[in-house]
């Protein structure tokens, strides 16, 4: 069965007022996952790995905006081995939230 994306409620909590921005895909992931309900980790977790695409526009969205994924957040686009953009680092964080949903 496809979950479409607007499964996964909207997000409030905003990213720190310091902007202490995730520095790796692991403190991004941990981040991500720390500000989801349980519901809406149910929900990514049971997405087939090949319809994580469906969460670029929402959930990918978000993550680009309050990551930093625009310019600001410079070391986690250094912690990558291969250059990457936005939208790239974005569904790597997704993925990456995914498989540790999978592993629970």
């Amino acid at each position: 069965m496809k979950i479409p994306a607007k499964k996964i409620r909207n997000i409030e909590k905003p990213i720190k007022p310091d902007k202490v921005w995730p520095s790796t895909i692991n403190e991004a992931v941990r981040y991500m996952l720390d500000m989801m309900s349980e519901a809406d980790k149910t929900v990514l977790r049971n997405t087939a790995k090949n319809n994580l695409i469906e969460y670029h526009f929402g959930l990918g969205m978000y993550i680009r905006n309050q990551l930093g994924l625009w310019g600001e957040n410079k070391k986690l686009f250094d912690s990558m081995k291969w250059p990457c953009d936005p939208d790239d680092l974005s569904m790597i964080i997704i993925e990456a939230m995914w498989k540790e949903l999978q592993r629970k």
